[in-house]
């Protein structure tokens, strides 16, 4: 998202700073004045897209509620009152008022340390960790996503194996090897897999072409012989319906993976979430090529970034 989508030259990047940096000098304090560019700032700041999105949405919450709150300056921000926006209730799907869990309250005081950032690059004098005040611990208990043992992997493709045709559990485990995030995978096309060169392609920020191994390539190949009889075209999508919503879409790949694990009896294991298929082949492109191709298969520009997912002291290693 940028505030002038239609200017290639200077990048959106400069003219933010360039704006930010004419609030300073008219000495600018408004929030109502700082929280678009802000927000724009956010949402070029992140190669994924849906990380992009969420993040300036969120940002924009922030900056409401401290408006509504009675801060419609910099000078009325405080660490108490961003804290309490971490903990505020929101309702849920049925309508009700839930507290934020110690989960939730934790990202959104993320979402509010990237965003006072942001403003302060974009020039504000503002201090942003004395902002958001003292940090919200992980939940007890809680560990971040980890590749799966050989062992595990391989239950996770017996069920998918086992699984009935029509569910699409084994192209979404498939699709998932090969490299895809959530958001990637729901907007993956049937001729994004080159079965002759054994490759996937993704699109978005993050553009690449990924191997695809062997039992990916036959998952896939027998998928789409089984529910479409070899007719869907090119442009159809690979594993979710058409027409769905990007978001949507990415929740459900999310959700349904997260089923497969279930089912393989995975499920409530220290550090397993449906991002670990995707880090498991990723580990295995790391052993044979190194960090920096495991980087590439992953799609994030950084090395540091791939090291920690696959938790690996890459400096002391191959870097």
């Amino acid at each position: 998202m940028s505030l002038f989508p239609d200017v290639l030259w200077p990048p959106p990047r400069v003219v933010l700073v360039v704006a930010g940096w004419c609030l300073v000098v008219t000495g600018e304090t408004a929030l109502v004045v700082w929280t678009p560019l802000v927000v724009a700032a956010l949402a070029e700041r992140f190669p994924n897209p849906r990380t992009a999105e969420k993040a300036a949405a969120e940002a924009a919450r922030l900056f409401r509620y401290l408006e509504v709150r009675g801060a419609r300056s910099w000078d009325g921000v405080t660490a108490a009152l961003v804290l309490e926006w971490c903990w505020a209730a929101r309702r849920d799907r049925s309508g009700r008022h839930r507290r934020a869990a110690q989960s939730t309250a934790r990202n959104r005081q993320w979402t509010a340390l990237a965003a006072f950032g942001e403003a302060a690059r974009l020039g504000a004098r503002i201090d942003p960790g004395a902002l958001v005040g003292e940090r919200i611990a992980r939940p007890v208990g809680y560990e971040s996503a980890r590749p799966l043992t050989d062992a595990e992997d391989d239950l996770v493709c017996r069920r998918a194996e086992s699984a009935l045709s029509w569910s699409g559990s084994g192209v979404l485990v498939a699709a998932a090897r090969s490299g895809g995030t959530a958001a990637e995978i729901a907007l993956l096309r049937v001729g994004d897999v080159d079965f002759a060169a054994a490759t996937v392609a993704f699109g978005g920020a993050a553009a690449r072409v990924n191997p695809l191994d062997g039992w990916s390539a036959e998952t896939m190949r027998r998928f789409l012989v089984n529910n479409a009889g070899g007719e869907l075209s090119d442009s159809d999508l690979l594993c979710v319906g058409e027409g769905s919503d990007p978001v949507r879409g990415a929740h459900s790949v999310t959700v349904r993976l997260g089923r497969v694990l279930g089912d393989a009896g995975l499920k409530g294991r220290p550090g397993v979430t449906a991002r670990s298929i995707r880090l498991t082949a990723a580990r295995r492109v790391l052993e044979s090529d190194g960090i920096e191709a495991a980087a590439r298969f992953l799609g994030v520009p950084s090395l540091d970034t791939a090291a920690a997912a696959l938790r690996h002291r890459w400096r002391c290693g191959d870097g």
